[in-house]
């Protein structure tokens, strides 16, 4: 009997994490032509940009903790999880000093509870390695043209990737 315990508590173990993956598949974004273009002037737009905003300060802060909140338990960008984020944002947090975001937004499109922001940036910041000279600043990731798909649950927008769960070999900026 004492063997037979563990072998149901791992089995149900592995049925739990297979149903958290599988939780983020259930997520299916909508079609292109369900979405709106949201006015620069609408209370929703301005709450979207808010939450770049205070994602961006969240990083010049190295705030993980706060950084984190701003992206959807089921973030899923291209095979990256919000741990892969997690730990990407830890070791740029590690390796540079002085970050600095330019972070230009151009466009806000929204279906239901669903949003995708067209935008291009630049990260920026100061190698903290023993032979990095003092002072220069690196571009640790830039982007163009990229669209971040965000979801809104308990009533906050939080950047939710493009749900793919694969490397489809084309760019992709998971911290963001």
């Amino acid at each position: 009997m004492r063997k037979i315990f563990p072998v149901f508590v791992l089995f149900g173990a592995i049925l739990f994490l297979l149903g958290q993956k599988a939780s983020l598949a259930d997520i299916s974004l909508p079609d292109d032509k369900e979405y709106r273009t949201l006015s620069k002037d609408s209370s929703e737009y301005t709450e979207i940009l808010r939450l770049f905003e205070q994602a961006i300060l969240s990083a010049k802060k190295k705030d993980l903790d706060t950084l984190m909140r701003f992206y959807s338990e089921n973030y899923m960008n291209a095979g990256h999880s919000r741990w892969d984020v997690k730990k990407q944002w830890e070791q740029i947090f590690t390796h540079f000093g002085s970050l600095d975001m330019d972070h230009r937004i151009y466009e806000i499109e929204v279906a239901g509870n669903f949003a995708r922001v067209k935008c291009g940036g630049l990260l920026l910041g100061e190698p903290q390695t023993p032979t990095a000279e003092e002072g220069i600043i690196t571009a640790i990731d830039s982007w163009k043209f990229a669209v971040h798909q965000l979801i809104k649950e308990d009533g906050m927008w939080k950047i939710l990737g493009n749900q793919v769960p694969y490397d489809t070999g084309q760019e992709h900026h998971p911290l963001f």
